[in-house]
């Protein structure tokens, strides 16, 4: 709690704090769309529901308040750590658990994830939580306990659906491993139990899923996307990535050039399931037609999967070391708890077969960080349960020791030295990318600091010319009222990168301002195309209006209201709303 508090003091004072990633820009939204009531477009599918509700739950209680949505996750992550201690008493190895939760403490990706707006803190806990109950069902056997663990993997599938797969193989491992309890038919009622605690959360996400996206599934619509980001002619190395038609790396922006594109294809409107469709039947055609190269990226990821270094995506350790000193002093922390947790999964399940409970959950975030995404926010899921491991390996190595045990502690430091040596060279090949300032500047912009945004503006200079160097001189020179420089900025960075909607829609805007309403049109219309957003739409509605066509205006606010914005809310449509109103009126007429 000490070292998650030091760091969310800094948290409240940093800039990142205030300009979201990708995905955390999209929970909030979703959350945000859920207190209006506007939560039905088929985009809000795309994506597991359960933390966007647990901020939807947050904000209504406490308002827009990120402080809040911290301090809750702290406390959260604090409850993990004390997780591990009751999971150790399970095991009658307590001070292995206070061991454990001491590495977590110091772990670098734990602390960090704790103040950011994405689900990574809720999932270890929900981990750590699942392995204390199922401990708990094998020690009471009671129908409650069982029922519990069953409802608990449900939400689990809600929170991140890939813990299905944890869900369904611990119907099958959980009752087997009370296997002499009860008589044969035993294992087959604990999973009857557990099953009808399963069914009613996956059941409400099923309904949930068939009214957004058209298929009665408890998992979200992107699976077929993802998989299709991955494996694709134009990804080699099976990475993060996004194709031509996808303007950002955004979770809305990908769902929406996805589902553009399938439907170009096809030549006809597509629902949500069929677009999911569409690009699983790519994905796996690829994967079908280059076994090969699947199969090395595959065993790189596997690799990967030890190094030390925190792969970024939405938020990055580069960014947020310059405003934490607790990020800057933590050290990087997985390669020591993956090279001391291995050896102690080995002991643990040779000593108590209920340790395959702590094995299954990292089985299963290891599979998913191999088969989709190789970053660290997924493989961060199991860092808990490995602090456990390592936790426990340290007391079995310390009674060794004091019982003079030689041949076990040699065989145990000779293991640990080899899981050392292929994390540190697993590190090798990675690449990490420094401070992205360019976010850190439009961080300092959005919380009123516009001189530290002019230093990072420098230090991103230093680094070349780039799109988000011309966005943030554009800026600049609004504020100084320089707007033929603003236009010739705005131009240059979408030059460069001609896919991103803001630098089209800003330079709409600025056109507007100066009056150049013809000039103005091309880049609302291309800003729209780009990304439909309610705000991209309404600028669109404007530039059209100022070109003396209230009709295609009209038209405009209607697609807004027919819901043709991207995840418009309430707030949107109403404006949308009476501007039609206005368009309509005999006078405007």
């Amino acid at each position: 709690m000490l070292v998650r508090m030091l760091h969310l003091a800094s948290a409240m004072r940093s800039p990142l704090t205030y300009q979201f990633g990708p995905d955390e820009e999209f929970h909030v939204r979703f959350a945000q769309a859920l207190s209006s009531g506007a939560a039905s477009d088929p985009v809000f599918g795309f994506m597991d529901p359960l933390y966007g509700y647990v901020l939807a739950a947050l904000f209504a209680v406490t308002g827009f308040n990120i402080f809040a949505v911290y301090l809750v996750q702290v406390a959260v992550d604090a409850l993990a750590a004390y997780g591990l201690i009751l999971i150790a008493r399970e095991f009658d190895r307590e001070r292995a658990g206070i061991v454990a939760a001491a590495l977590y403490a110091l772990c670098l990706p734990a602390t960090l994830y704790a103040t950011t707006l994405l689900k990574a803190t809720w999932v270890a806990a929900l981990l750590v939580l699942w392995v204390w109950l199922a401990l708990r069902a094998l020690r009471h056997d009671r129908w409650g306990w069982w029922v519990g663990l069953g409802l608990l993997g449900g939400l689990g599938v809600a929170l991140r659906g890939n813990l299905l797969l944890l869900a369904l193989a611990g119907l099958l491992l959980v009752p087997l491993l009370a296997q002499g309890r009860g008589g044969i038919l035993a294992p087959a009622a604990r999973a009857a139990w557990m099953l009808g605690g399963l069914a009613l959360p996956l059941a409400l996400l099923s309904l949930r899923n068939a009214e957004l996206s058209g298929t009665f599934s408890p998992l979200p619509g992107n699976g077929g996307i993802v998989l299709h980001q991955l494996y694709n002619p134009d990804n080699p190395r099976s990475e993060q990535y996004a194709p031509a038609f996808v303007s950002m790396l955004h979770p809305i922006e990908i769902w929406q050039g996805y589902r553009a594109q399938a439907q170009r294809r096809l030549g006809r409107p597509l629902s949500g399931a069929q677009v999911d469709r569409y690009w699983r039947a790519q994905a796996l055609e690829f994967i079908t037609a280059h076994p090969a190269q699947v199969a090395g990226n595959l065993a790189r990821k596997a690799g990967k999967f030890a190094a030390f270094p925190e792969v970024p995506n939405n938020r990055s350790l580069a960014d947020e070391r310059e405003f934490s000193p607790t990020l800057r002093l933590l050290p990087a922390s997985f390669g020591w708890l993956f090279a001391l947790g291995i050896p102690g999964l080995v002991v643990l399940t040779w000593r108590d077969r209920r340790g395959w409970l702590v094995v299954l959950p990292l089985a299963v975030v290891a599979a998913t960080f191999v088969v989709f995404f190789a970053e660290s926010r997924f493989r961060f899921h199991g860092v808990a349960l490995f602090a456990f491991a390592a936790g426990y390996f340290l007391d079995q190595v310390w009674r060794w020791a004091r019982a003079r045990s030689v041949r076990p502690l040699a065989f145990g430091g000779v293991a640990v030295a080899v899981l050392v040596a292929l994390a540190f060279w697993q590190s090798q090949g990675v690449s990490l990318p420094g401070p992205n300032w360019h976010r850190i500047a439009l961080g300092q912009i959005k919380s009123g600091e516009p001189e530290q945004a002019r230093a990072s503006l420098q230090r991103l200079l230093a680094d070349g010319e780039s799109a988000g160097a011309h966005e943030l001189q554009a800026y600049f020179a609004l504020t100084e009222r320089r707007i033929d420089d603003a236009i010739t900025h705005y131009r240059a960075g979408i030059a460069l990168q001609p896919g991103q909607h803001v630098l089209h829609l800003n330079l709409a805007r600025t056109l507007l301002r100066k009056g150049d309403h013809e000039a103005a049109l091309e880049p609302a219309i291309q800003a729209a195309k780009l990304a439909p957003t309610a705000e991209n739409l309404f600028v669109l509605a404007d530039a059209y209006e100022r070109n003396g066509e209230p009709g295609t205006a009209a038209s405009v606010y209607r697609t807004v209201l027919a819901g043709g914005a991207r995840a418009a809310d309430a707030v949107a449509l109403e404006h949308a709303r009476s501007q039609l109103q206005r368009l309509q009126a005999p006078e405007a007429r």
